[in-house]
């Protein structure tokens, strides 16, 4: 989207790789952007959310926020969000509490 790619032919992938596996790429940079912008641990128990709310509150396009919806769905309940979410529950009460966190 930037055009890094656009100015070196050497770093552009698109030119060495076939659709398939460009693709990949391009789907593992969505899914990094995804968590960046909206993570699912963070998401996963609001109530009553919808793709609508996580445009609003995460200010992403229409097709990122039915993306992440689909994904908080998907994988949601997975082990590794809901250790994530117990951290961040961690980290941000003993902010709350005024507690140092080491």
């Amino acid at each position: 989207m930037l055009g890094h790619l656009e100015d070196f032919e050497e770093t552009d992938s698109r030119y060495t790789l076939t659709y398939e596996q460009y693709m990949v790429l391009e789907k593992e940079a969505d899914a990094f952007a995804s968590e960046l912008l909206a993570p699912i641990a963070l998401l996963k128990n609001i109530k009553n959310l919808s793709p609508n709310k996580i445009q609003d509150l995460c200010n992403v396009s229409s097709e990122a926020s039915i993306y992440i919806y689909d994904n908080i769905k998907t994988f949601g309940h997975l082990n590794m969000y809901t250790d994530v979410e117990h951290l961040i529950k961690q980290r941000f009460f003993a902010l709350s509490l005024g507690k140092a966190i080491t």
